[in-house]
């Protein structure tokens, strides 16, 4: 595991500090910026524990595709695995090739099909 104290482990693996204000900004002006900070501190625990850190979500949400992909833009290139290894599944893609029991239950409850 590698570790270090959390605020020194973001610094590292963001980009400068300009350009997280600039990512900041952009983020301050959209409503859900805890969204923002959730992707960060989750990628961030990913990589600490080496491993992947996988959204997955309600394609019925680009709103929060759009916040992924922003947050790991802001993601410095050295970081190039923190970045391959950090993707979004739908949950309509799981519906396609899941057992008819969750299919049932994701179509009933979220209307997912």
């Amino acid at each position: 595991m590698r570790y270090m104290p959390a605020n020194d482990f973001l610094m590292g693996i963001l980009l400068s500090e300009n350009a997280i204000q600039d990512c900041c900004s952009k983020w301050l002006r959209m409503e859900g910026q805890q969204v923002y900070e959730q992707f960060i501190l989750l990628c961030s625990a990913a990589y600490q524990y080496n491993c992947r850190f996988v959204l997955i979500c309600d394609n019925r949400r680009p709103d929060l595709a759009s916040s992924f992909d922003q947050t790991i833009d802001c993601i410095k290139d050295e970081f190039m695995d923190l970045k391959t290894n950090s993707m979004i599944i739908y949950w309509q893609e799981i519906a396609q090739v899941c057992g008819i029991d969750l299919q049932q239950f994701l179509k009933e409850k979220y209307g997912i099909c």
